[in-house]
């Protein structure tokens, strides 16, 4: 066979035209049919071929007159066609059966085809060739019997083995035909590429599935630009080279991977193999496979188990599978090693092993549940447990398995996953905790909360506390808009709607309301609300979310420490009423002073008026030294009267160094009687503070007055200072050189009705503290590191008023 022609439709292999195809066939099997029939004598006759499934009636020959018909057909052997039991002892015994006379008594004469047919002469031969049953001719005359003499039965002998080697000879020329038409099938499906080639590395033929795989046509293989040595690259020429050995010495090889250059430079990934036609030639055959789509998937594979393994590893997901007979584990990916905490490098741990990593307190629950639900039930299973880990970690694990079943519903395997749920657990616990921790901030605060939908227009969240402080019971649901407006103070009622409809509907804004609620007792509460709009992204209202605050303890406080800051502003004037007497005698002396200053200019000026020629520039002058010793005693009546005046607090800004050179003056004669001398030491460029005038004069007086009583035995120095403390606060202080504190009473000095005088009220300081806190200060005291007491306050700069 010349090289190509298995590849070449025009060459392909060909049988004789006397014994190949469906025709000559019919022509051969005619012609033998006819033959046996003139040779035996027969009217009927029956041609048999052995099929793959049974025998089968090929051929049927009958006689009319001196003519003779061949029919064709292809039927199972039958008891209406042919004496069944004749023709299958034939088969059995490959000899041949003769009956001159059916009728008479036989082996064969019970046959039901024999009795019915009521055949009279019979003779069924074996086609053998080589041992080998190619055919059965069954003859028979109904006419006649003992119709088969020996001379016919010799040359029906004869033909019977002419015939078995021709139809031995159209099998095997047949067989050869249908192999060489899959052959050419599977060369012409293109499914694999096909080429002829030779040792010196040229190929001579070729398919059109390997021409498009490699991007050559035909012109470029009937030129000899093809070769395969030069298609192979580099690095894959060494194993094609012992491929090439190993067909040369054995006649095939087996698979192997390999890569091409296409006729453009590129590669090929392909799957080769190779037999000789042969033995000793140096030409064969090579089938090549197409590897690209198989690389491409295992690429993809690949690709898709690396993203795989790092969806697990984000996702703390570990996957596995378990034999459904051993229950020993077959998989476990990377993450599934991580989580449980064993090493890859040492295999599957046993189950043992695995059981081990089980929190104590669930392994009985996860073994009762995967044992009954996989491989008893063989349904799903989802349980959730706890790991602990050799370092003592504890995880939190949600595991799903499901089980595999074939055809008969026997468990194959169990395959599942495990995600390590830890931090959503903590999570969640932190989440309780943090609702706790919510709902407790409420209860102690008063505060409830609440969300309202409005396209719904009800509300759909109620705090427990919420349900608290308006009184409805949480196990009866929230209450409509109606019941709910009912719980309002009828006296607010309208002002609460109308805030609530101008915020929502037409405003969609914040909105702080204080209202009255009235519960079904009859006890009034204080309620401050806040709500607050929620947006969607596209500027929709969906709802709004707030807080009611139940604020009657502040409001019974508020109005309590109004009742107090009364009672003390009473209580201040009393002091300050009280400090007034005593200072009587120094007020009385500061203010004859400039009285008696007055009368002296006005007798001066009258001198100087009386002259015969009057001074009147010495009297003008002397008139008004007069009228400012006038103003300055109203000065310090007015100073008086402020502080004898009983009002309301009033707040202004204040210059703190000229207060408090006002009160050095004030208490000036008083330190005078008791030797003491008032030294100041005020800061320049202090800022102004926001306070009230009168209030703070009585804190100075105060402090400067108890200074100078704890010298009334030592005398000594008073020291006033101001400056800037390092807070920005204004920082007075009053120093004195005195008896000093009380040391175990020195957390005291501040409290109502405590004093160390013998004759004290026990208010003053108290006052003092009331009056520098509510200034938003603090006041304290502190030893001295000689004699002496030092008290002092601070007072905050007053804030910028915006434009």
């Amino acid at each position: 066979m010349a090289p190509g022609e298995l590849l070449d439709l025009a060459t392909v292999i060909k049988v004789s035209e006397a014994v190949s195809g469906e025709m000559v066939l019919e022509k051969s099997i005619d012609k033998v049919m006819r033959a046996a029939i003139e040779h035996a004598g027969a009217t009927r006759g029956l041609l048999i071929l052995p099929q793959s499934d049974g025998l089968q009636i090929k051929a049927e020959v009958t006689t009319s007159g001196n003519d003779a018909t061949v029919h064709l057909r292809n039927a199972s052997i039958t008891a209406a066609a042919l004496p069944e039991s004749v023709v299958r002892y034939v088969v059995r015994a490959r000899g041949y059966v003769i009956l001159d006379d059916a009728t008479a008594q036989n082996p064969f004469s019970a046959d039901p085809y024999v009795v019915q047919h009521h055949a009279r002469s019979i003779v069924c031969l074996p086609l053998v060739n080589q041992g080998r049953l190619n055919g059965i001719i069954y003859l028979e005359n109904n006419l006649s019997t003992h119709v088969f003499t020996s001379d016919r039965i010799t040359a029906l002998k004869v033909l019977a083995s002419q015939a078995a080697i021709s139809l031995e000879n159209m099998r095997l020329y047949r067989d050869l035909e249908i192999r060489e038409k899959k052959i050419q099938r599977l060369v012409d499906a293109n499914i694999l590429g096909i080429t002829m080639w030779n040792a010196e590395g040229a190929i001579v033929a070729s398919n059109e599935a390997f021409l498009r795989m490699v991007q050559y046509d035909r012109e470029d293989v009937a030129s000899g630009r093809v070769r395969w040595r030069e298609m192979t690259p580099a690095e894959w020429r060494e194993r094609t080279e012992r491929a090439l050995a190993k067909v040369m010495q054995t006649g095939t090889v087996l698979p192997f991977e390999s890569e091409l250059f296409r006729k453009d430079g590129t590669r090929v990934p392909v799957l080769v193999a190779g037999a000789l036609f042969e033995e000793g030639c140096n030409e064969g055959v090579a089938f090549a496979l197409d590897l690209s789509e198989q690389k491409r998937a295992e690429e993809a594979l690949r690709h898709s188990k690396n993203y795989l393994a790092e969806a697990q590893r984000l996702t703390h997901t570990g996957s596995w599978a378990l034999d459904g007979t051993t229950r020993e584990a077959r998989y476990w990916s990377e993450e599934m090693f991580r989580i449980f905490g064993f090493d890859p490098q040492q295999g599957f741990p046993e189950r043992d092993q695995w059981l081990q990593r089980i929190h104590p307190e669930d392994r009985d629950k996860v073994k009762r549940h995967a044992s009954n639900r996989m491989f008893v039930q063989k349904i799903d299973a989802d349980i959730e447990y706890r790991i602990v880990l050799p370092d003592g970690t504890v995880k939190h694990i949600h595991g799903l398995a499901h089980p595999v079943l074939g055809p008969n519903e026997e468990l194959i395997e169990v395959v599942g996953t495990v995600v390590d749920i830890t931090e959503r657990k903590e999570a969640e616990e932190a989440l309780r905790r943090s609702k706790a921790y919510l709902t407790e901030a409420q209860r102690l605060s008063h505060t409830g909360s609440w969300a309202w939908d409005v396209a719904t227009r009800r509300s759909v969240h109620w705090s427990p506390e919420h349900y608290r402080v308006f009184g409805f019971a949480p196990d009866e649901g929230i209450p409509s808009d109606e019941e709910f407006f009912e719980r309002i103070h009828p006296q607010d009622r309208r002002r609460v709607i109308e805030n609530f409809e101008r915020a929502i509907f037409r405003e969609k804004s914040d909105f702080d309301v204080d209202y009255r609620i009235v519960l079904p007792g009859g006890s009034i509460r204080h309620v401050r609300s806040i709500g607050h709009p929620v947006f969607k992204a596209s500027g929709d209202l969906v709802e709004f979310v707030g807080t009611a605050v139940d604020v009657t303890e502040r409001k019974h406080a508020e109005a309590a420490r109004d009742k107090l800051r009364q009672l003390e502003a009473e209580l201040a004037h009393i002091s300050r009423v009280s400090t007034i007497g005593e200072l009587t005698a120094s007020l009385a002396h500061e203010i004859k002073q400039p009285i008696g200053a007055a009368v002296t200019n006005a007798e001066a000026c009258l001198r100087f008026l009386d002259h015969d020629r009057p001074d009147v520039p010495e009297a003008r002058e002397a008139a008004s030294e007069m009228v400012r010793d006038a103003r300055r005693v109203g000065d310090i009546i007015d100073r008086v009267r402020s502080l004898y005046r009983k009002g309301s607090s009033q707040l202004g800004t204040i210059e703190v160094n000229e207060v408090l050179s006002e009160m050095a003056v004030m208490v000036q004669n008083e330190a005078n009687r008791h030797s003491v001398t008032i030294r100041t030491d005020l800061a320049e460029g202090l800022p102004k503070v926001m306070a009230d005038r009168v209030q703070l004069q009585q804190v100075l007086m105060n402090l400067m007055l108890n200074g100078i009583e704890a010298m009334l035995d030592t005398s000594g120095e008073l020291h006033i200072k101001s400056q800037l403390a390092e807070d920005g606060q204004v920082l007075i202080s009053v120093t004195d050189a005195g008896v000093g504190l009380p040391t175990e009473k020195t957390d005291q000095i501040f409290n109502a009705f405590f004093t160390t005088k013998p004759y004290g009220t026990g208010l003053g300081l108290a006052i003092t503290r009331s009056i520098v806190e509510s200034h938003g200060g603090r006041i304290w005291a502190t030893a001295n590191s000689g004699p002496g007491t030092t008290f002092r306050f601070t007072l905050p700069q007053r804030r910028a008023t915006p434009a």
